[in-house]
């Protein structure tokens, strides 16, 4: 490659890689595939945008257009990321998932193969030359008419299935059937390419029906070497990596050897090369940690930097001037009902007349209808094989793309919108009953955060059972929870119960990951500690961990779900800023209806001594009642402390104070002796916050309202100074009491 050439292809990878990776992480905030936004880049730097935008650009970075000799490297670079891609996505096909599925889901799956190849042929008779739309150029063949079904038959398996675990429905009836109906759908449709290219050769290159045998024969004896040879080799290889502990380049080396040693072989039998990366991916062994680890050497570079570029050669190709006239529109349009009537209403019908509700019926459809880069990959497959044309007119196949975009960009929302979050968390909440106490729910960000938490919890709730013993402790109940648990004396039904919740950001790379071996585990390491002290305690729990793109969201949904009494979050110190109660915090107070305590832990161990600031408002008798909690089960003592301004007549205030005490604690537990659980102290200060700040290190806990006399109030960015929360140095309970009316209760 002559230098200027190199320097055109560097220039060309940094405009892929910046455009690529912007849109994507867009895409990825407004809740849509990452990949879609890729795909979408790739079109902005071909010529349906860049080279109408700018052409000098254009011709700058890309000299001779499409046809240039720079394009034939962003070719030859696409190919070998798309091969390590499908290989990656073969690891993540599980036949176990195809073995598990009914009747029902087998009908499903059937109809989403044959009613796009039914409607696949009759879209190639309608392109033919002897139709109106010969302007096409269709070059007509009955493999062409096959492709067409192919390609339209196509679904992304690893974008549905990431889908449905960032839904937490993978494991529900009508997200097993979906996943399984997916993996069905891919693996057909590329032994359906492999049949249509083998089929082409008699077309294009004057094979004859013998080397179509032959392509059969050999195919089968190459994928039963694989199954029966390769993989007990990989096999051992697990072996090995469990034997010690890690990759070696050794290993890693004889991978990637076999994965384009198996591309190089069905290209020469006479499949794509592409067939040979799938089929060797899929042929490994299934949800191991050797599997895991080799999926992260490998997706980083092929994700990141291989698969961009081949998303901007597709672009390249893909021209949306090309789409204009009526004739052309009218083609666009009728492919378009085509692949939504073929896998979305099809399969949507389909489903409803076995037996299924209309909900779960349009959900099967609406997913499996989202094609994404696996299309993409089929049709320029095609593409590269002249199926769509002899005459270099890409004019079907950017139709074909953009059909592929917009059903890719509507399948999500559709499905969002059949299935909302709301639903997703009510299907997940376990079946626990017989609860009548209170329910406290506890967001865990950080594994080390649970263990107090639960502390302060246990004190609040009040489970008065005896603890666990130690071979209780040490059981395999605690090292392998499961999502529904109950610990405890089940005949206690007033006590009440913990929901530990531990909300996982999507993984990068979803291009190919399904997150099937994320479902597998159910042991949430970050809720290890909280459940551990929780059933040391005899504590009731509950945990529930999925993925969210929208946490504050999400914890208002699972509160609301559940009928939460109480949300307690931790605090952790935030990268940018000092604020407690901004960010997620903020959005939790202002958003969840039931009430929050943030817990902010300065070496917190016991509550033998607490201390509540009083102002009269609804957040402060919060405070009081969860002090009282506390005085009861923990046998704490409970300091109300009133700041009143001196000089003046405070004893109607003060009279107030005592009754709302004698309220929430009772007469008989107030009588401001030394002996007593609860005691008001009354001091004349002009500074409320100082007073509260020089009495706070006498007292293990302080629970405080949210409250602007005390630099307490729920701000997004933190304008306000928290004076109390960032001075005081014994740990701290904020809490607000949630009420309809806020104005209401900040005016009481």
């Amino acid at each position: 490659m002559p230098g200027s050439d190199l320097l055109t292809l560097f220039l060309q990878i940094i405009l892929i890689m910046s455009v690529s990776r912007a849109i994507g992480y867009l895409f990825n905030r407004l809740g849509q595939p990452e990949v879609l936004g890729e795909m979408l880049g790739g079109l902005i730097i071909g010529p349906s945008f860049l080279k109408l935008v700018s052409p000098r650009l254009w011709d700058f970075v890309f000299p001779g257009g499409v046809l240039g000799q720079s394009s034939d490297y962003l070719r030859l670079l696409g190919q070998v990321g798309v091969v390590f891609l499908l290989f990656l996505i073969g690891l993540q096909i599980d036949p176990r998932l195809i073995r598990r599925q009914d009747r029902r889901g087998t009908i499903i799956a059937a109809v989403g193969i044959v009613m796009p190849i039914v409607v696949g042929i009759g879209l190639a008779i309608h392109f033919a030359p002897t139709t109106s739309s010969r302007y096409l150029n269709f070059s007509w063949h009955p493999s062409t008419a096959l492709f067409l079904g192919t390609a339209l038959a196509v679904t992304a398996f690893p974008t549905l299935a990431r889908v449905l675990t960032e839904r937490t429905l993978l494991k529900t009836p009508i997200g097993s059937c979906i996943v399984a109906c997916a993996a069905m759908n891919d693996l057909v449709v590329w032994y359906l390419l492999a049949a249509v290219m083998a089929v082409l050769r008699i077309h294009t290159q004057g094979d004859t029906w013998q080397s179509v045998a032959y392509v059969c024969v050999f195919s089968s004896l190459y994928i039963g070497v694989l199954i029966k040879v390769v993989r007990p080799l990989m096999k051992q290889l697990d072996v090995i990596f469990e034997r010690h502990g890690k990759l070696s380049q050794n290993v890693i080396s004889i991978i990637i050897l076999l994965i384009l040693l198996s591309s190089y072989i069905t290209h020469t039998i006479g499949l794509h090369a592409f067939f040979g990366a799938f089929i060797m991916g899929a042929i490994m062994p299934r949800g191991s940690e050797f599997v895991r680890h080799l999926s992260a050497k490998l997706e980083d570079f092929v994700v990141i930097f291989l698969i961009p570029i081949f998303l901007a050669y597709v672009g390249l190709h893909t021209d949306l001037s090309l789409i204009r006239g009526k004739e052309t529109l009218q083609d666009l349009a009728l492919v378009l009902l085509a692949a939504y009537f073929c896998k979305a209403v099809a399969t949507t019908l389909t489903a409803k007349v076995l037996g299924k509700t209309w909900r779960d019926s349009a959900a099967i459809g609406a997913l499996l209808n989202t094609r994404g880069l696996m299309c993409l990959i089929v049709l320029d497959i095609g593409r590269e094989s002249h199926i769509f044309s002899q005459h270099n007119d890409d004019r079907l196949f950017t139709i074909l793309v953009i059909v592929t975009i917009i059903t890719t960009l509507t399948s999500v929302p559709l499905f969002q919108l059949i299935y909302p979050r709301s639903i997703s968390i009510r299907l997940r909440r376990a079946s626990v009953s017989g609860y009548k106490g209170l329910t406290i729910l506890i967001p865990v960000a950080m594994p080390k955060s649970g263990g107090p938490m639960v502390e302060l919890a246990d004190t609040i709730i009040g489970s008065h059972s005896e603890p666990v013993s130690e071979l209780e402790k040490t059981g395999a109940t605690v090292n392998q929870p499961s999502d529904a648990t109950v610990v405890a004396n089940t005949t206690q039904e007033n006590q009440g119960k913990l929901i530990a919740l531990h909300l996982r950001r999507p993984a990068d790379h979803a291009t190919f990951r399904t997150g099937l071996d994320e479902q597998e585990k159910e042991y949430d390491e970050a809720l290890a500690p909280l459940l551990a002290q929780a059933r040391a305690r005899a504590m009731r729990v509950e945990s529930l961990s999925f993925v969210s793109r929208d946490v504050p969201y999400d914890i208002c949904q699972v509160a609301a779900a559940h009928d939460v009494d109480l949300v307690m979050m931790g605090f952790h110190k935030p990268l940018i800023g000092q604020t407690i109660l901004g960010g997620t915090v903020h959005k939790v107070l202002t958003n969840c209806q039931s009430d929050v305590a943030i817990f902010v832990d300065r070496g917190f161990r016991h509550a033998r001594k607490i201390l509540v600031p009083y102002l009269g408002t609804v957040h402060d008798r919060l405070a009081l009642e969860i002090a009282a909690a506390m005085a009861q089960n923990a046998d704490a003592q409970i300091t109300v402390l009133q700041v009143v301004a001196p000089l003046r007549d405070n004893q109607a205030v003060a009279t107030a104070t005592q009754a709302a005490i004698n309220t929430t604690f009772g007469t008989a537990a107030v009588d401001n002796s030394e002996a007593s659980a609860v005691q008001l102290r009354i001091i004349e200060d002009p500074s409320p916050v100082g007073v509260v700040l020089h009495q706070a290190p006498q007292y293990d806990l302080l629970i405080i309202g949210i409250a602007e006399e005390w630099g307490l109030e729920s701000h997004l960015i933190g304008w306000r100074t928290e004076k109390i929360a960032r001075g005081c140095p014994s740990s701290l309970l904020i809490v607000r009491k949630h009420v309809e009316n806020e104005k209401a209760a900040t005016a009481e």
